[in-house]
Formats: structure tokens, sequence, C-alpha cells
């Protein structure tokens, strides 16, 4: 199971034409089983696990090699999975890999996001960020 939920769609679909033909409908229906139909159904249903008891806070990084989302794509998701709560705050940032010139800045953009100081942080309660690549 473990690793039917780190698999990407193409690879389980390449099932039938391996080895595993035999149990590929199998493979197949239980990947489908394992998974969310939408982004935003994802986003949900891991938001909804709780934060981390040291950090006080839920990191989720959602990387792509296409560009799924446009600027108001993300303010829909944003406005879709925030809540009504001052506690329970979410701060998304999407990135497009094309943005990036070198592994460097691509690291960096990474690691500025990570550590920087955002809107939500200092409030009381679960502080979310999401940055989708």
């Amino acid at each position: 199971t473990l690793l039917l939920r780190m698999a990407t769609t193409d690879a389980v679909l390449r099932v039938k034409n391996s080895l595993l033909s035999l149990q590929s409908d199998g493979i197949i229906a239980e990947y489908f089983k394992l998974h969310l139909s939408s982004l935003e159904e994802y986003l949900r249903h891991v938001l909804s696990s709780t934060c981390n008891d040291v950090t006080g806070s839920h990191l989720t990084l959602a990387t792509t090699h296409s560009r799924l989302l446009t600027d108001r794509d993300v303010d829909q998701l944003r406005l879709h999975l925030s809540t009504d709560t001052e506690t329970d705050r979410i701060e998304i940032t999407s990135l497009s890999l094309q943005q990036f010139q070198t592994e460097l800045q691509y690291t960096r953009e990474i690691q500025r996001f990570l550590r920087g100081n955002s809107s939500i942080e200092g409030r009381e309660g679960c502080h979310k960020k999401i940055l989708l690549i």
C-alpha cells in the first residue's frame, strides 16, 4: 500500500505491460481507491490532519512538471480550503518550474518559502502552508 501511495498514475497504468500484468486490474483498482479525485480534495484531506505539535504548523508540497493552476485557480483553491475561524489560516504559494533558470534558484525559492515570514505566522492556532510547484 505504501508504494501505491507514492506511485505516479502513469507508472500504475503501465503495470499492464509488465510482469505484473495478471495482477494489474487489482493494482489499478487499489491505486485509485487510495487516491482522491482532485487537488482540492487531496489538500482538504491533508489539511484535515492535526498540526505538528512541535512547530504548530502543517506543510504540504505538491510538485508537477506541467502548469496546472493559474493565479485565479490558486485564489479559488485558497477560498475553498479556508475556514471561517481566525485560528486556522492557510497560505498557498504557486510556482512554476519554468520560472527558474537553475537548480540553485529553485532551491533558494523553496528555502525562502520554508523560512519566510508569512501573514499567518504569529497567530494562534495551526499554520498551514501549501507550496504548489
